[in-house]
């Protein structure tokens, strides 16, 4: 297995064609990535081409953001979103927020897993191609999705359905002391 990588790491490392810059652009966008940070230290295998091609001068799309004696962060130029069909409004390594401007499917760029669960919001979270995250939302409005650790959900599959209204764009959510009540 070592000299497998070994032999992975001498492969990557010998070319660095404008294509390869191409590709690593497509892989930010499918991904979503809007930062790429630079440690100041050993890689492994998998990541001596990314940090080469980056060392020998950064791609046009690749802007030094920040740089300390450990590490180098750079933003990439005009990232690609991680929702496509909403709006990523929060991500937590628990779950996310997701606003929806109209009903739809929802792709999060966030990989799948069988414990995402709609917490708040009508709808359906489930698999998507690529092994992301979409949601398919009734209506439009605020949805938070979470983790779930129901022991059936790590075998079911299929989506994962919740009904109740979302939060709608301006309105207020009152108390029952706002309303007269207790």
């Amino acid at each position: 297995m070592e000299l497998q990588a070994i032999k992975y790491a001498a492969y990557c490392s010998r070319f660095i064609p404008e294509t390869l810059v191409e590709e690593y652009r497509g892989w930010l966008d499918d991904l979503g990535v809007g930062y790429v940070a630079v440690p100041n230290a050993p890689l492994d295998y998998a990541a001596l081409a990314e940090k080469k091609l980056i060392k020998r001068g950064p791609p046009r799309y690749l802007r030094k953001v920040f740089q300390s004696q450990d590490w180098t962060v750079y933003a990439v130029n005009k990232p690609s979103p991680l929702a496509i069909g909403g709006q990523m409004v929060k991500l937590t390594p628990q779950g996310f927020v997701v606003d929806a401007s109209a009903p739809g499917t929802v792709l999060v760029r966030v990989h799948w897993t069988p414990y995402w669960s709609i917490e708040q919001g009508s709808g359906c979270v489930e698999q998507a191609p690529g092994g992301y995250t979409m949601i398919d939302v009734t209506t439009p409005g605020r949805f938070r999705v979470g983790i779930d650790f129901t022991p059936l959900r790590a075998v079911s599959s299929g989506p994962r359905c919740h009904e109740e209204p979302a939060i709608e764009y301006g309105s207020a959510q009152s108390s029952p002391q706002a309303a007269g009540g207790r």
